[in-house]
């Protein structure tokens, strides 16, 4: 059975928003993007799914219902860490305005806040030092927002092509980036 990268973006916004009903293990309801109150039922058959849109009933392949449900089934397989292992890694983890990142003295007080493209950021003030800083959290000099740079990882660690990414987020959030930059 063929797939096709448009496929696959397009179970991600259905996803997105919503349309998608587990009826049971091996059924799903599955809403139409372009029909309001119309919907396609996937259902698994041995070890394949079939759904009952005309893609699939005419070409084939697996349509953007099939993949919608495949990563519903994905996510419900995932294991999470047992809660002893997640208190031990909370436990590790310190607090990132806990310390000054230039002295590494705890004797800092926050000292108002630094105004970015993105929204405010707690700017902190070490009484050591004297020196102002503000928390890094992974993203101080980029130009796209952290959603967008998550969704584009998200993707790009899916097998979605760097052309697909860029039309994705073109399409769904309005941002338009190079494919070299993905």
């Amino acid at each position: 059975m063929r797939t096709s990268n448009t496929h696959k973006l397009r179970a991600y916004s259905l996803l997105a928003h919503g349309k998608v009903d587990k009826i049971s293990d091996s059924t799903y309801r599955v809403w139409s993007q372009t029909e309001e109150g119309k919907h396609y039922i996937v259902v698994r058959e041995g070890l394949e799914w079939k759904c009952e849109c005309p893609n699939f009933v005419f070409n084939h392949v697996a349509c953007k219902h099939i993949h919608a449900v495949e990563q519903i089934r994905l996510n419900e397989q995932a294991v999470s860490p047992s809660e002893e292992e997640g208190e031990n890694l909370c436990k590790e983890i310190e607090s990132p305005e806990s310390v000054c990142k230039f002295c590494g003295s705890e004797n800092i007080v926050k000292r108002g806040y630094r105004t970015t493209q993105n929204g405010k950021v707690q700017r902190f003030f070490c009484n050591d030092c004297k020196r102002k800083f503000i928390v890094d959290e992974g993203f101080e000099r980029m130009k796209a927002t952290p959603e967008t740079v998550t969704i584009a990882l998200d993707l790009y660690f899916k097998g979605i092509s760097m052309r697909a990414i860029v039309d994705h987020i073109k399409q769904f959030y309005g941002v338009e980036v190079s494919h070299v930059a993905i």
